[in-house]
């Protein structure tokens, strides 16, 4: 799976039903991605403990040039603005993966856009 910044913020919260899913991913030994512009965009104290716990367990992918054109690309299409939101679609369907994450509806019309529909479960 790939974590949008509603999971890492529902991890940061100690949401029950984030945490449960989670150990659910652990204990079945799936390696979780999140992208590091989402953990840029959640990180804003000088600790994060419950997120710090979640990262241990992930890829941190970055964005080199190729991907960020790709992302530009797939916003222009879906007619949205959000590059981080776009970042992590893309990733996700390079993975085969499901997002995690609070906004579904720009996630799928990034998927849309880009041709491959994603699955979302919504946090």
């Amino acid at each position: 799976m790939t974590l949008d910044a509603g999971a890492l913020i529902a991890a940061d919260r100690g949401d029950r039903v984030f945490l449960s899913r989670w150990s659910r991913v652990v204990a079945q030994g799936r390696l979780p991605s999140v992208s590091a512009a989402v953990v840029a965009q959640v990180w804003r104290r000088a600790d994060h403990p419950r997120i710090s716990r979640v990262l241990a367990l992930c890829r941190v992918d970055g964005l080199d040039l190729n991907r960020a054109k790709e992302v530009g690309r797939v916003l222009a299409a879906s007619g949205t603005k959000d590059v981080i939101d776009a970042e992590v679609v893309l990733g996700a369907i390079r993975r085969g993966d499901e997002v995690w994450g609070s906004d579904p509806d720009d996630i799928r019309r990034i998927a849309a856009a880009a041709g491959t529909p994603v699955q979302v479960v919504t946090l």
